[in-house]
């Protein structure tokens, strides 16, 4: 390269422009099929995330189902627990009634 620069100027700008193109050449050798695979794996990131999208949106569904049915099962429940305490209240009252019926079965009539 430096006898060819003292030789000539141009020969010297031509020769270094061909081994920056050899460079070149080799660098991209090994960045093109990177680039490739990049554009690839590019796609299947954009469909993973549409899919993911899909699913979240599915998850959110899903989970205002499951909390409806929850508010409808904790409804029920406060229904049951209140008839269970009214049947525990009459059931109360006719242990009371029936003993004292009971009591009074052995009073004499008048």
């Amino acid at each position: 390269f430096e006898a060819a620069k003292t030789a000539c100027g141009n020969v010297a700008g031509l020769i270094s422009w061909t081994i920056a193109m050899a460079s070149f050449f080799e660098v991209n050798r090994e960045v093109l099929p990177l680039k490739a695979n990049l554009a690839i794996q590019q796609v299947k990131l954009n469909r993973a995330q549409d899919e993911l999208s899909s699913a979240m949106e599915l998850l959110r569904t899903k989970e205002e189902e499951v909390k409806q049915c929850q508010d409808q099962y904790d409804v029920a429940m406060a229904f049951k627990k209140a008839v269970f305490e009214d049947a525990m209240k009459v059931k109360n009252k006719m242990d009371a009634a029936t003993a004292l019926i009971d009591g009074l079965g052995g009073e004499r009539v008048r």
